[in-house]
């Protein structure tokens, strides 16, 4: 951009230093030249703020071009779709009916709710195949409750039992059928057996029980027979409630007997005035027998529930009786130190 140059005012200087005269009017000279500089001047001030609006809108318009300027991006196209095998698809849809499920399947059929479902007229119920198709139809045929159904149709059919009958007929001889092995037979009670074992009985539940007075208990025979009897009375519960001598002679096969160092080795054990197949438990306060086992039955029975219990009542017991007679031991040495207070005032 060109700039124009002021005029020198050098000559302005000089004619002013001039010295004045007659045939010059210094006053109107000074005015025409004051009048040509300002014009001059605004002239070059005009010239300048076009420059300047000039200068500012091509700054605008430059700005304008960058800020619309468009950036040619490449296209990005839509990352493609996995391909799904046929395996996968089949996961996520349901299975449809089809015509070779008749042969394949007895007694399947096409549903009328739909290519979704299949009939089983044995069940006279509709079922979906789902996704699994020919599997959901081959698991219902093998179901407990189909082939039971199936079963129930074919004995009716042919004039046998129903298989709730035959099952409510089963239930009884369940537990027979758990104890036996290899179609053994069963063992039944005898009217000998009460004569043999004191407190034995025939049981109210059948033939294939027996009853024990002592336990109030039907116990089955299962295929032991009499053996079952012999292991129940030489029980250490059933001992316990039949303790009589005459039993416990009878059962003590090697001979054991109370010893005077059980009385040091376990505490609370004394001897039983009942005889030496016994001994005596102070915290229970019962004549226990030693036989079949001998010093293992004190331990026993010092580890019992019932005897940890007893002995826990006891020592609780004991334990609030010495309490309640160290404070009234406290309660009188109070009143006679009173008392001597009293005396020496």
């Amino acid at each position: 951009m060109n700039i124009p140059e002021l005029p020198d005012l050098g000559d302005l200087t000089e004619v002013l230093d001039r010295p004045s005269s007659s045939n010059f009017d210094q006053n109107s000279f000074l005015s025409s030249v004051m009048q040509e500089e300002h014009s001059s001047i605004d002239e070059a001030l005009k010239n300048l703020l076009n420059q300047a609006n000039e200068l500012k809108e091509i700054e605008e318009n430059k700005n304008q071009e960058e800020f619309n300027f468009d950036i040619a991006l490449p296209e990005i196209s839509p990352p493609p779709k996995p391909i799904l095998n046929a395996k996968r698809i089949r996961k996520n849809k349901n299975y449809s009916y089809r015509a070779e499920y008749n042969d394949i399947f007895p007694g399947i059929q096409r549903s009328k709710k739909g290519p979704e479902f299949y009939y089983c007229t044995i069940c006279d119920m509709d079922f979906i195949l789902g996704r699994n198709g020919p599997r959901a139809i081959r698991q219902h045929v093998k179901s407990k409750k189909h082939v039971l159904i199936e079963k129930e149709k074919e004995n009716l059919e042919s004039g046998q039992p129903s298989v709730a009958e035959t099952e409510t007929a089963l239930k009884g001889i369940k537990k027979l059928k758990k104890s036996s092995t290899n179609n053994a037979s069963y063992a039944l009670y005898r009217q000998e057996y009460g004569d043999q074992f004191h407190g034995i009985t025939e049981s109210t539940r059948g033939s294939h029980y027996f009853y024990c007075t002592f336990c109030a208990k039907d116990l089955l025979f299962g295929k032991d027979g009499v053996k079952a009897i012999q292991r129940h009375v030489t029980s250490q519960k059933h001992m316990q409630r039949d303790d009589r001598p005459e039993l416990c002679a009878s059962i003590n096969f090697k001979g054991f007997s109370f010893r005077q160092d059980y009385i040091t080795k376990f505490p609370g054990i004394k001897e039983s005035i009942k005889g030496d197949s016994y001994f005596f438990c102070t915290v229970c306060e019962k004549d226990l027998m030693l036989a079949r086992s001998g010093s293992k039955a004190i331990g026993l029975h010092l580890l019992s529930a019932k005897h940890m219990e007893i002995s826990k009542e006891k020592e609780s017991i004991l334990f609030a009786e010495m309490t309640n007679n160290t404070e009234v031991v406290e309660i009188n040495c109070g009143a006679v130190k009173e008392e001597e207070n009293l005396s020496q005032d």
